[in-house]
């Protein structure tokens, strides 16, 4: 197996866990610096996000960002507990797999369940040519088009 820069800093961020307030603080403000979002913008996507209602704790005298009081709000406004997990969907969306697990039992309606198991290798991965082989196997038995044959499986 190669693993290129761009795995191994991927492996390496995902096992440092989220970026704590500081990190995040530095984020945004490199966001504001390289004029991606004003003070103003990141104001009101505090207050949308968090629900912070005074954001002027965030902003200096002279007008900039102050980067230790955003640290500072965003370590008071951190959500309490672990962070709910992402799916494909997004938070809330389907879990890991779920679009799998799906199919599965999508196609385990429309062949039968034996002929599932018998396309379905000792890791538990799909043989695909078994796969494809009964799905034409089936349009043979049913004598329609594909795209019949699609939306009856699925229905």
């Amino acid at each position: 197996m190669e693993i290129n820069a761009t795995t191994a800093a991927d492996l390496t961020l995902r096992r440092q866990g989220p970026p704590d307030s500081n990190q995040l603080a530095a984020r945004m403000a490199s966001s504001v610096a390289n004029g991606d979002v004003s003070v103003e913008e990141l104001q009101t996507r505090l207050s949308d996000r968090l629900g912070i209602e005074d954001t002027s704790a965030i902003v200096g005298d002279d007008g900039n960002l102050d980067v230790s009081a955003l640290a500072e709000v965003l370590e008071i406004n951190k959500p309490a507990g672990p962070r709910e997990p992402r799916g494909p969907g997004g938070p809330g969306g389907p879990p890991p797999g779920g679009r799998i697990n799906d199919l599965a039992t999508v196609l385990t309606e429309a062949l039968g369940e034996e002929t599932i198991s018998s396309a379905t290798n000792e890791d538990g991965s799909l043989d695909m040519e078994a796969l494809l082989d009964a799905l034409q196997a089936r349009l043979d038995e049913n004598g329609s088009s594909p795209v019949g044959n699609v939306i009856d499986t699925a229905a």
